[in-house]
């Protein structure tokens, strides 16, 4: 188990610094607000030990104006990061290596509960898919708050099932649980979900001992209380994508939201997210790879009809009913309402149909069901095996003999088939992930953020300019001003700032030279909201006359450098034509 951990921890840690490429405005924004706790105790705007860490701004491109945050951090990931901030200072190797970190912690979790619902080999095979499994190894070497949900829930089911009468272990239980809703919204309420499925199907335990199952809510239920007190923080997120709104933050009718929410459910489910393509968004996994592997499938799907059946088994209930039984009856109901619950909280949202890390609430299903459908093709080949050594079958045994044979060389082969798809696939995978993504040009990662800060903070010191006024349509263009300008988080806090403003543009007229503008091509729609012949142009003209284009791996401008009284000229000049 320990190789399982440090190898888990090596493949999630390796090219920390460049793979992927650049570093991401939700990954630059953990880094920034964990060195600002570590510098003063308080986020970027402030606030001292938030509970919510405000980010992403409202730009509206019909008037240029930023109109305030839409989204409020989660604060446990960004907590988490501050040591290794403080090692390392606001770098994406610090922050990615925490949630390397994160990610690493669910091997272990995933090891007992594999071994809890289908013995010591199901616990090693979760255990190792989970190493290696696309969904959890991609989403464990970005920086994004989602991965910290993941072991918290799964290590409050885990205690949960072991707790037993020790209140210590129901408390802990109830703190993993409440924790997750700390670390990433969907947690929110699914966390709330699977305790209601832990409820539903452990019942009889939880009427045996009414004070443990009371003590394990209410210390869930307190510990998120302080959340709760800040309703509209708490909201912000939901409000903006819920499917009860449309992308312009219009009310949809509930009947539509429903078809809505339906449709991204059965694509959270589908083969296409699974196991083909998975999430289309290249930050949160690689092109032409499903979320799971396809050995992952076969032997999930092996496994689900083992839970299954145990699940659907009828006993009478009386003193001589064998306890291990009646616990694997209530532990297999309960994986396959878990089967039922994890798309919910993605398919609630307008575009959460397949999306990477909304579903996380998955992990370590499928890890758990393949263990377990491998130790069934293993324990159906080992029964065959020693029928045919026993050599005691006579007649009256010989059918059942046959359809055992039959069974294990079906077993055989599903074991082969699941070795072969593991075998092509995964090389494939572990190519494009060390070798080919670290040179991908898709620019996802923002890797033009840094040249852009550089070439701004060059133009003041070199005094070609005064000040430098960046547009809010750049997304995430004041945390990147914080991580890559020369400010420690102190010296922000106390109001010195780097030569940009981040503003709108300045009315044509009060344009000077003394002025940089740094633009981005959606500010164009600000002055050419109709004709895009004319948006065009005017890029091409910025271009021609602008002191600095920065340009992303393809090829496209994200960065506009331009002295004011120029780009006003230009303006002019398209308009009058």
């Amino acid at each position: 188990m320990g190789g399982l951990i440090v190898w888990a921890l090596f493949l999630r840690a390796r090219q920390a610094d460049m793979n992927p490429p650049g570093f991401f405005c939700d990954e630059a924004a953990a880094a920034w607000n964990a060195a600002c706790l570590w510098s003063d105790g308080c986020n970027d705007q402030g606030e001292r030990w938030p509970l919510f860490f405000p980010w992403i701004e409202r730009f509206d491109p019909r008037t240029g104006r930023s109109e305030g945050f839409t989204d409020d951090k989660a604060p446990l990931f960004i907590y988490s990061t501050v040591p290794a901030v403080a090692w390392l200072g606001p770098t994406r190797v610090a922050v990615r290596l925490t949630a390397a970190l994160w990610g690493t912690a669910l091997v272990p979790i995933g090891y007992l509960l594999g071994r809890r619902f289908g013995g010591v080999l199901a616990g090693f095979v979760a255990a190792g898919l989970l190493t290696v499994t696309p969904w959890s190894l991609s989403i464990s070497r970005i920086g994004f708050e989602s991965i910290s949900m993941v072991p918290l829930i799964a290590a409050g089911i885990l205690i949960f099932l072991r707790a037993g009468g020790r209140r210590r272990e129901w408390i802990l239980s109830g703190l993993c649980f409440a924790g997750s809703a700390y670390a990433y919204s969907p947690a929110r309420l699914f966390a709330p979900s699977i305790m209601l499925a832990l409820a539903v199907t452990h019942a009889k335990p939880l009427l045996r001992r009414p004070g443990c199952g009371l003590l394990w809510a209410a210390t869930a239920l307190l510990c998120v209380m302080p959340m709760l007190f800040q309703w509209d923080r708490l909201a912000t997120r939901w409000s903006d994508l819920s499917v009860r709104r449309d992308d312009r933050g219009a009310p949809v009718a509930a009947a539509d939201a429903v078809m809505l929410a339906t449709a991204h459910y059965l694509r959270c489910c589908s083969p296409a997210f699974l196991f083909i393509s998975g999430d289309p968004n290249p930050r949160h996994a690689l092109p032409n790879f499903g979320e799971l592997f396809w050995c992952e499938g076969l032997l999930a799907a092996i496994g689900l009809c083992r839970v299954l059946r145990v699940a659907l088994a009828s006993f009478e209930p009386g003193p001589d009913v064998d306890p291990t039984a009646e616990r694997l009856r209530r532990a297999a109901r309960f994986l396959l309402l878990w089967l039922l619950i994890w798309p919910i909280p993605a398919s609630l949202t307008r575009d959460g149909g397949g999306h990477a890390l909304r579903t996380l609430t998955c992990l370590p299903l499928p890890q758990v069901l393949a263990g377990c459908g491998l130790a069934t093709l293993i324990g159906w080949i080992r029964a065959a095996t020693d029928l045919h050594l026993s050599r005691g079958a006579g007649p009256a045994g010989s059918g059942n003999s046959g359809r055992r044979v039959i069974v294990a060389a079906a077993a055989t082969l599903a074991l082969f088939v699941a070795v072969g798809a593991a075998w092509f696939q995964m090389p494939r995978y572990f190519t494009a992930l060390f070798r080919d993504a670290p040179h991908r040009r898709d620019d996802a990662f923002q890797s033009y953020m840094l040249p852009i800060v550089s070439y701004g903070d060059a133009a003041v010191a070199g005094g070609r300019c005064a000040r430098i006024i960046a547009s809010p349509s750049l997304t995430g263009i004041r945390t990147f001003i914080c991580v890559f300008g020369n400010r420690t988080p102190a010296e922000y806090l106390r109001g010195v700032r780097p030569p940009f403003w981040i503003g709108e543009i300045p009315p044509l007229d009060a344009c000077d030279r003394h002025t940089l503008l740094l633009l981005s091509p959606a500010d164009l729609a600000r002055f050419f909201p109709r004709t895009r012949g004319n948006a065009l142009r005017t890029l091409t003209e910025l271009s021609n006359q602008s002191e600095q284009v920065v340009r992303d791996g393809t090829g496209q401008p994200q960065g506009i450098f331009v002295r004011a009284d120029r780009f006003a000229a230009i303006v002019r000049a398209i308009q009058k034509n």
